[in-house]
């Protein structure tokens, strides 16, 4: 189970992975722009064979992402009362709904709008397995209860598999949500977490789990 948002096209998916406020919802609803559609939102179940499942059908948007894709967030429910992030559902998504073949996994980073060194917005492989492993540790739905199961040894053997099988990779996102449709449309993401180049660095400080 996997803290990320999955989407599917030419009936394979990908899984876009990072902290809350990091843009998993945003390109989620960028990628749907593009004909991708969505697998599962928040919560994201692989099984053993590196199917991803259909989760729940829905994303969170905040106001100003709304508006920013054009959307009016007086059509759509709040998530709850008082709060400015709404709900896209039903027809407003393109869904999928059949388990598919985990093709690449992404941890998402945010580009800084002063950032321009010319690596800035290189997709980057992690080509070190420990690092893999410990970053998809990382990006586990609710590590608490994975750690009150008694389970975070079956859980890291299981994410320390599926990240031999499948390249992981850093996505930069640029920024501003304005130059995300351009951009998507330059990348290939079914293929870009294997082509990319490597290796990262990585310190010590960054795999500590949250």
């Amino acid at each position: 189970m996997l803290h990320g948002n999955a989407l599917e096209t030419d009936g394979k998916a990908i899984v876009c992975m990072g902290h809350s406020g990091a843009g998993k919802s945003t390109l989620a609803y960028g990628l749907m722009q593009q004909g991708w559609r969505l697998l599962a939102d928040d919560l994201v179940a692989v099984n053993p064979d590196g199917l991803v499942l259909p989760g729940i059908p829905r994303i969170k948007l905040w106001h100003d992402t709304t508006k920013a894709f054009g959307l009016d967030p007086a059509d759509l429910p709040p998530i709850r009362q008082g709060m400015q992030k709404y709900l896209l559902m039903g027809e407003a998504l393109q869904r999928a709904d059949r388990p598919v073949p985990l093709q690449a996994l992404y941890l998402i980073h945010q580009r800084r709008h002063d950032s321009a060194g010319p690596d800035q917005g290189r997709i980057t492989r992690i080509t070190s397995q420990q690092t893999a492993a410990l970053r998809l540790r990382n990006q586990a739905f609710r590590p608490r209860f994975v750690r009150g199961l008694g389970q975070e040894g079956p859980n890291f053997m299981a994410l320390a598999l599926l990240q031999r099988r499948v390249p992981m990779a850093i996505l930069p996102l640029p920024a501003g949500i304005a130059a995300m449709p351009s951009w998507l449309k330059e990348q290939d993401l079914l293929q870009a977490a294997a082509e990319a180049a490597g290796p990262e660095e990585t310190s010590t400080a960054e795999l500590v789990a949250p």
